[in-house]
């Protein structure tokens, strides 16, 4: 399973600790949540039958150094065209959020990544094990928690800094509201239904939130940044009132 909200979570546990720079969290931010995209691919085949010629879908393949590489080099490209520091901020966020990202599921992930995709080179396997059923609920649970966490963040964020972004609290709580309503029908229908059919409610339940979040980091894009801005000034503000308040004496 993805563990995209943790991911996110931990991200903003965080963000304090990382110098401002102009687009550099919302980046981080990004790239800590975009590697489980293959989620969605990857899990295909518990509905429908995946040929060989698509073995792509059953890869982790945004876990993979390739692609990393691909997407920063991609960053690096367009600040080349753009001539914006900007650009380098975002390249060097979505890099360090990508790679802690895949840190991260090398050793929570209980299933093979396929970190050297598309060369022909066995996953990585750290945990071969497979998790039970009363597991991998309460996993699925926290995932769920995490998500009304971000949302949180998210809403917070845009009262820091509304911009024009502020008719989209109502959408945040609205998928907020939507998520405990999913977690409790999850809760009660998977102690009566075999660990297939768990699998297939999770993945019902979590697609539509792991691109809600990488949608509500684009669209708050600048909210994020400022509110992240916002902290680091204030500090500063309070710092020069220290100092200024030394010298006076």
């Amino acid at each position: 399973m993805a563990f995209s909200g943790t991911h996110a979570y931990i991200a903003i546990l965080i963000k304090n600790q990382i110098s401002y720079r102009k687009w550099f969290f919302a980046s981080f931010l990004l790239g800590s949540i975009i590697p489980d995209i293959d989620y969605l691919f990857s899990k295909l085949h518990l509905f429908i039958s995946i040929p060989d010629s698509l073995s792509i879908l059953n890869k982790t393949f945004a876990h993979s150094i390739v692609f990393t590489i691909i997407v920063y080099l991609s960053l690096l490209i367009t600040y080349e065209i753009k001539k914006n520091k900007k650009y380098i901020n975002m390249a060097n966020g979505v890099l360090l959020g990508i790679s802690f990202h895949i840190f991260i599921d090398l050793f929570l992930w209980y299933d093979k990544i396929d970190l050297f995709w598309p060369l022909p080179l066995e996953g990585i396997h750290i945990w071969n094990i497979t998790l039970s059923k009363k597991i991998f609920i309460l996993v699925s649970i926290m995932e769920f928690v995490f998500f009304r966490i971000f949302a949180s963040f998210s809403i917070q964020s845009i009262l820091y800094y509304p911009g024009e972004n502020k008719y989209f609290i109502k959408t945040l709580t609205i998928w907020m509201k939507l998520l405990t309503p999913t977690t409790v029908i999850f809760i009660a229908t998977s102690y009566f239904i075999n660990i297939y059919f768990v699998q297939l409610i999770f993945f019902i339940c979590y697609i539509p939130s792991l691109y809600m979040m990488i949608y509500t980091v684009y669209y708050l894009w600048d909210s994020f940044d400022y509110f992240k801005n916002k902290e680091t000034s204030t500090i500063e503000e309070e710092y020069n009132e220290r100092k200024n308040l030394i010298n006076i004496n």
